[in-house]
């Protein structure tokens, strides 16, 4: 057995050993036949045709491209790294930069583009991501889809004149290009064109443009994550903003919403926004519109509004009240007045975490508004205070007390209703009565024009004051005397202390307004007291004081 086993074995080694020397035979015939160009077929070429028209040399990192017409071609791009231009020069004549004609040429840093360029095709300039600046000229028409995406270092995107159509992607990911972004009227944008474009501040729509100049039915999905931006103006033209288009803008503090934007939303989670306007052609408010606006506290509303989205202010933790003067026809479920917090986060059976939320009333919530079913119904039904803004009994009413002087006193009223001062004569009128003599006067104020209702409201007319004329001095005491007044006063007070800002006085009263002297007794000798002095009526029990005098000194003995 032994012996058949040895025998098997050394045959089997020749049989591979044959094998292996006659695959090494076909090897070296193969390798032989190649030419020594297919060595080379993935080394840089540094000189060449791009295109049927088109030439290139690239010399010193300076890829430099020459003719008419499209290129084509990419024969400087190697396939598996990176190449070495750190700089573009297309010369003029050139028409369009074909498809991935720079993708991934990482070291690029400068594109200088011809005024002839009309179009640039998908990928062109695809993760340059050290590409700092690339003119984009005025005859261009078109930027194809991720024409720049992921050009991380581009500092900035200047939209030329005649450009028409942006494609998905186009930017996507320039997340350095900082400065104002100008949409014109003419102009189409796809899917992504600008999302992650972290550095920009301003996005300006110029007038004409509207909702239907974003191809996609997804519109949202544009400025994804462009949390960079601090102000937008929206034109006349655009009276639609539809979805979540400008969601998750964090930076954005100023906002100009042009009149003619008839239905708002797409700001949700913008949580620097302090206030709004909305234009007085705003006739509906979106779902979500304005969700999570977390420093929100101001919200203008100058229309009737036909529709208040589900949660158009949920989570706008820092709103307190919101106004709606003209009314609302149909309110959604938590449209304003509550909010959520996160309690705690579980991991799931599956590995993942949840997060366990509650919801809350943000307290003492209020509503104004002009009267009407759809806002009191809300109100009851989550248990929030609606005020009317057109019934005067809820204003607030500001007035200063008078002095008697034997006329009726008819001070100056400040109305306010909802945050708005009422014009006297036009939204109000006034009525003073009880206004001659010491004591409460009233005045009742009532709505007119698109105010109703009535409020009373009182003021006070104090005594005339007095003066003090002389202090003079005693043993441990000094001796005050001031001018009567008998008229609508009941008595005087004095007042005295070592402080001169009466800081622990004590307060002595005389009981009859004939007195016009009174000594102050068991003081401290030689000690400087400062002294002052005021009148009062008692009416109906209550004591109305006239203003103190001015504060005199003495010292004792």
């Amino acid at each position: 057995m032994k012996c058949l086993m040895m025998i098997l074995n050394k045959k089997g080694f020749d049989f591979l050993k044959k094998t292996l020397s006659f695959l090494l035979s076909i090897l070296m015939l193969i390798a032989t036949s190649v030419p020594f160009s297919s060595y080379a077929a993935n080394e840089q070429q540094t000189s060449g045709s791009c295109g049927d028209n088109a030439t290139f040399e690239l010399k010193d990192g300076v890829l430099t491209i020459t003719g008419t017409g499209e290129i084509t071609s990419h024969p400087w791009c190697n396939l598996f790294e990176t190449t070495n231009i750190n700089k573009v020069i297309i010369n003029e004549g050139v028409t369009v930069i074909g498809e991935n004609s720079f993708k991934n040429c990482t070291k690029i840093k400068e594109a200088i583009l011809p005024e002839s360029l009309t179009g640039i095709k998908k990928l062109a300039f695809y993760n340059c991501n050290c590409l700092e600046t690339a003119n984009l000229p005025m005859n261009l028409k078109y930027i194809g889809q991720n024409a720049f995406k992921d050009c991380k270092a581009l500092k900035k995107i200047e939209l030329p004149e005649k450009l028409e159509r942006i494609y998905g992607g186009a930017f996507s990911g320039c997340s350095s290009a900082k400065g104002a972004l100008f949409l014109r009227k003419k102009l189409y944008i796809e899917l992504y064109a600008f999302s992650y474009c972290r550095g920009l501040e301003e996005i300006y729509f110029e007038d004409g443009f509207t909702i239907d100049n974003f191809t996609s039915s997804r519109p949202l999905t544009i400025f994804n994550y462009c949390e960079g931006v601090k102000r937008l103006y929206i034109p006349p033209s655009m009276t639609r903003i539809e979805g979540a288009l400008f969601n998750n803008f964090t930076s954005l503090t100023d906002i100009t919403i042009s009149e003619g934007v008839e239905d708002i939303g797409g700001f949700n989670n913008c949580t620097s926004l302090e206030k709004i306007t909305l234009p007085k052609s705003i006739k509906n408010i979106n779902n979500y519109a304005f969700y999570g606006c977390k420093e929100l506290k101001s919200v203008k509303i100058q229309s009737k509004i036909e529709s208040l989205g589900r949660e158009a202010f949920y989570n706008c933790t820092s709103l307190k009240s919101i106004k709606f003067p003209y009314g609302v026809d149909s309110v959604g479920k938590r449209a304003f007045g509550y909010y959520e917090t996160v309690d705690q986060v579980t991991q799931t059976a599956e590995g993942g975490t949840k997060e366990i939320k509650s919801e809350h009333k943000i307290k003492n919530f209020k509503v104004y508004g002009k009267k009407c079913k759809a806002l009191t119904d809300y109100c009851k039904e989550n248990g929030f205070t609606f005020i009317d803004m057109y019934d005067v009994k809820n204003a607030t009413v500001t007035m200063k007390s008078q002095t008697y002087n034997g006329s009726a006193k008819k001070p100056s009223v400040t109305v306010k209703l909802a945050g708005t001062t009422l014009k006297k004569d036009t939204d109000y009128t006034v009525k003073y009565s009880n206004n001659t003599k010491v004591g409460t006067a009233k005045v009742t104020i009532t709505g007119k024009g698109t105010y109703k209702g009535t409020l009373e409201k009182t003021f006070k007319i104090n005594p005339k004051p007095t003066e003090i004329t002389k202090l003079t001095p005693g043993s441990k005491s000094f001796k005050a005397y001031w001018k009567k007044k008998t008229t609508q006063t009941t008595g005087y007070q004095i007042q005295y202390s070592t402080y001169k800002d009466l800081k622990n006085a004590k307060t002595v009263t005389i009981s009859s307004n004939k007195t016009g002297a009174r000594t102050i007794k068991s003081l401290k000798a030689n000690k400087k007291y400062y002294v002052r002095i005021r009148t009062y009526k008692t009416v109906n029990k209550k004591k109305y004081y006239s203003k103190w005098s001015e504060t005199l000194a003495v010292k004792t003995k």
